[in-house]
């Protein structure tokens, strides 16, 4: 292998089938990314009972890591979403979903907005009015675009005129326009 001259390099990699669900889980605050990663899909193939609590506390933890903070709110969200039985519902995601959009990380904001699609497909008033909240209070531009990109689940009129919104004030940006065309694929001229 190639590795670095400057760092040590650890080639002891775990083997996840061996360890329990919690020490699993403690491998998504591992600085390797790879790492991270196999254990996200552990949980999420494996979807074990137990974790999902421990999981969603990481997930909204501000001292944790952005990365493990993100992590975890994947994991959480693979888990809700499988069909193998989990202790972790839709309802428990959406809400832990909702208290992500006051994450201090732009990535983990966005990655909140996208997981409440179903909500918004639903056109949940809820959900709509702490996004429009949200927007009104928004300065990263990667979190408005994922705001616009996931906004076009909704047939909403809130959804519509918020949509409209973003793009007013960001139609200039050729990534807001085509991401306006694509969220509003058959709904164009409304």
């Amino acid at each position: 292998r190639i590795v670095r001259d400057d760092r040590e390099f650890d080639y002891d990699t775990p083997k996840f089938s061996t360890l329990t669900p919690s020490e699993t889980v403690e491998y998504l605050r591992h600085e390797n990314g790879a790492l991270r990663d196999q254990a996200q899909q552990m949980l999420v193939l494996c979807a074990p009972e137990g974790v999902a609590s421990g999981l969603e506390r990481m997930a909204l933890d501000g001292s944790e890591t952005d990365q493990t903070r993100l992590h975890a709110l994947c994991t959480l969200e693979g888990i809700s979403r499988t069909d193998s039985g989990s202790d972790y519902s839709e309802v428990q995601l959406i809400r832990t979903a909702m208290q992500a959009l006051e994450d201090s990380h732009p990535r983990i904001r966005s990655s909140a907005i996208r997981i409440l699609e179903p909500e918004l497909a639903a056109n949940s008033e809820e959900v709509l009015n702490r996004l429009k909240d949200l927007y009104d209070e928004e300065s990263a531009p990667f979190v408005k675009l994922q705001l616009l990109a996931s906004l076009g689940e909704s047939d909403s009129e809130l959804a519509l005129h918020l949509m409209a919104t973003i793009l007013d004030d960001h139609a200039e940006n050729t990534y807001f326009r085509e991401m306006a065309l694509t969220g509003t694929w058959n709904r164009e001229l409304e």
